[in-house]
């Protein structure tokens, strides 16, 4: 983000992260000090604040950042409440990234060999298949009033382990996040085992897309 201008020196950030959409968390974060990750504010004593609220509604003031993330969690969300929140509390100038980390099933085959099971288990689900971009959202922060200013993409291969894919599988939205119950589960990890073991060595590389909207608030 420094690289393209987004980053500002010393910047108050209200950064969203919710992996299965109830955990957001800030901090104001001085040049060159990076958090660990959420709860752990190593070396931030006083600097960094954690909360827990709705993104629609968090309760902060208003015009008081400089950039506000939302890292893989924007389609949890009300997302026109949501952009509304992120305007009141950005200040004239300020920036808003939507980013999404998201494996590709029509390019990778371990990721469209688990979608498959996952269909198998729950066929009612209806996320399967991303693209990995969403180009939707660039026309979403213009009607908010916001002035778009990027999007940019790229494809990364990561490697996991079988039991870190498994772990990753267990809490996806069609799996462990509201698609199955508990037993339901432990039944899809054991056939995802036992497809790892069959078919892919371990670790195995993962193709993966980023893909972030920039915008910002009118000066």
């Amino acid at each position: 983000m420094r690289e393209r201008s987004i980053w500002p020196p010393a910047p108050a950030l209200l950064r969203w992260r919710s992996p299965t959409g109830a955990v957001r968390s800030w901090a104001s974060i001085p040049p060159f000090v990076r958090l660990r990750r959420p709860g752990v504010p190593r070396g931030l004593e006083g600097l960094a604040h954690f909360t827990v609220a709705a993104a629609e509604r968090t309760g902060l003031r208003a015009h008081a950042f400089d950039l506000v993330t939302a890292g893989q969690c924007w389609h949890w969300f009300d997302q026109p409440a949501a952009l509304e929140e992120a305007r009141r509390g950005l200040r004239p100038g300020g920036m808003l990234v939507i980013a999404h980390y998201s494996y590709l099933a029509n390019l990778d085959p371990l990721a469209r060999d688990t979608e498959r099971l996952i269909l198998e288990f729950n066929p009612a689900w209806t996320m399967a298949g991303s693209t990995g971009m969403y180009p939707q959202y660039v026309d979403d922060v213009i009607r908010a009033g916001l002035e778009f200013v990027e999007t940019f993409g790229y494809d990364h291969r990561e490697a996991f382990s079988h039991a870190r894919w498994r772990g990753r599988m267990r809490t996806c939205n069609g799996v462990g996040s509201g698609g199955l119950s508990p037993a339901e589960v432990v039944r899809f990890d054991a056939a995802l085992a036992d497809l790892l073991a069959a078919s892919y060595p371990d670790p195995v590389q993962v193709t993966h897309r980023v893909w972030a909207v920039v915008a910002r608030t009118p000066e």
